[in-house]
C-alpha cells in the first residue's frame, strides 16, 4: 500500500507528521465539508489563537477533479495579559 500522507506532506511541508499508531482504516474514513472560519471562531471562543493556516488541492486525481481541497489549521494558547 502506498503512503496516503506522502502527497499531503509535500503540499504542506512541516505540517504533516507521521503517527505510526494510527489505525489505517481511519485514513480512508469519509470526511465532511467544514468551514475553517467556523472552526477558527470556535477555537477563539475557547481561548485559542490561529497560528497558521495552509490550504492545498487534494493529491489524488479523482479528488482533485471533484474540487476537493484541504485546510490545515494550527492553534495555540492566547498569551496571558497578567503582569508580574
Amino acid at each position: 500500500m502506498s503512503d496516503p500522507l506522502a502527497g499531503y506532506a509535500a503540499a504542506a511541508p512541516g505540517l504533516v507528521e507521521r503517527f505510526e499508531a494510527v489505525d489505517p482504516d481511519i485514513l480512508f474514513a469519509p470526511v465532511r465539508d467544514l468551514l475553517p472560519e467556523l472552526t477558527i471562531a470556535d477555537a477563539s471562543r475557547s481561548g485559542l489563537i490561529l497560528l497558521r493556516r495552509v490550504e492545498a488541492d487534494s493529491v489524488p486525481p479523482g479528488n482533485r477533479a471533484m474540487g476537493v481541497r484541504w485546510t490545515w489549521l494550527a492553534f495555540g494558547k492566547q498569551p496571558s495579559n497578567t503582569s508580574a
